[in-house]
């Protein structure tokens, strides 16, 4: 009861126009995600909040629209502002001039950890060429527990991560009875992700408003029940933004949403305002979300991808990463976005895995 009254009071205040205040909030919540409100005023400014439980992140373009929200909300909760936006939920942020970078480094220390991987030795590619991943009754796991909660947090690192979601999305549907050979393969993925830790999103300043779209299938590629496997990934500008999997949905002729479905997107190919474009293979964006590739292949559909490792001079600089020198960054490199939390500051205590990491990779040098 006390997290639904939290969360109604939240909402509200957002929501409704307050006439207390010079200012009306009367943000939008979104369908999609609820916990993200919008606004935006008759005069341009834009701004958005994204609540989790008791933290919330405040982005727009417009400080002065900023400083009265943060002044409203002080005035309806107790809060405590944590400044410029670099940790949230395991997302680590860093800005320069050129753009923001987003990664999950540390979660991804944290992971190799438990595992126990931190020393392994690195692999180019996160799933094997022609692999044969199906359901099996030979060496079933005991104790599936581990298996399914290393692909829950691999899931997670996805957010950052689109390099790994084929093979993640591969592993996760044997969760029900996961053998060795599943969890020989998800081992491969963190052995993959050795190789990268920093690795991560980066958005662009210099991107153009301009939406771009790659879509692709596999034919028949699921061994077990011989659906195709369909992707696609949405790039703002050179920034990617989005990405799906899907294995071949339903598609039924006489359903009431046809008109959305169809019709309009047919509408906007004739007006010119969607246009359709063949992408030979090479340069298919998403098939590296559909399937597994080649070292050559797969490294350079990720160089296209606005992937970008900004603690490579850490871990040592990986074929990808050579080419992505420049960008301006550094570990202090911070987001100006503001972080409002309304308990308690959160804390940024040594990263002692990050530590134990470098003492392992020294002492594998020497060795």
């Amino acid at each position: 009861m006390r997290k639904f009254t939290w969360n109604y009071h939240l909402v509200t205040t957002f929501t409704e126009s307050s006439l207390r205040e010079e200012i009306a909030i009367g943000f939008q919540q979104s369908k999609s995600d609820h916990s993200l409100f919008t606004k935006e005023s008759q005069i341009g400014t834009f701004t958005t909040l994204l609540v989790y439980v008791n933290d919330i992140i405040i982005g727009g373009n417009s400080h002065e629209e900023i400083d009265l929200l943060k002044a409203y909300l002080h005035s309806n909760f107790k809060i405590k502002e944590l400044g410029p936006l670099k940790y949230f939920l395991g997302l680590e942020v860093a800005r320069s001039s050129a753009g923001i970078n987003i990664c999950q480094r540390k979660y991804t220390l944290e992971i190799l950890e438990d595992s126990r991987l931190l020393g392994t030795k690195p692999v180019s590619t996160p799933i094997e060429l022609n692999h044969k991943l199906v359901h099996t009754t030979n060496e079933i796991l005991q104790d599936p527990t581990a298996y399914r909660r290393l692909i829950r947090r691999l899931i997670y690192l996805t957010i950052t991560r689109p390099d790994i979601t084929y093979a993640v999305n591969v592993l996760s549907q044997f969760m029900d009875k996961p053998s060795q050979a599943h969890l020989h393969s998800a081992y491969r993925i963190l052995k993959y992700l050795k190789g990268s830790i920093g690795q991560g999103i980066f958005l662009s300043t210099k991107s153009s408003l301009h939406l771009k779209a790659y879509s692709d299938f596999d034919w028949v590629a699921c061994p077990e029940t011989r659906r195709s496997v369909i992707g696609f990934c949405i790039f703002v500008g050179d920034s990617l933004v989005a990405i799906r999997i899907t294995k071949n949905p339903i598609f039924h002729e006489r359903t009431k949403h046809i008109e959305l479905d169809c019709h309009f997107v047919r509408e906007k190919v004739l007006s010119g305002i969607i246009t359709p474009i063949h992408i030979a293979s090479k340069f298919q964006m998403a098939d590296i979300f559909i399937k597994a590739l080649t070292v050559s292949v797969f490294q350079f559909l990720l160089s296209k991808m606005g992937i970008l490792n900004i603690y490579a001079h850490l871990e040592g600089e990986s074929h990808e990463t050579k080419t992505k020198k420049g960008h301006g960054y550094s570990e202090q490199a911070q987001c100006n976005l503001q972080k409002i939390s309304c308990s308690k500051q959160v804390d940024e205590t040594q990263d002692t895995t990050a530590e134990k990491y470098k003492a392992l990779t020294q002492e594998s040098k020497a060795t």
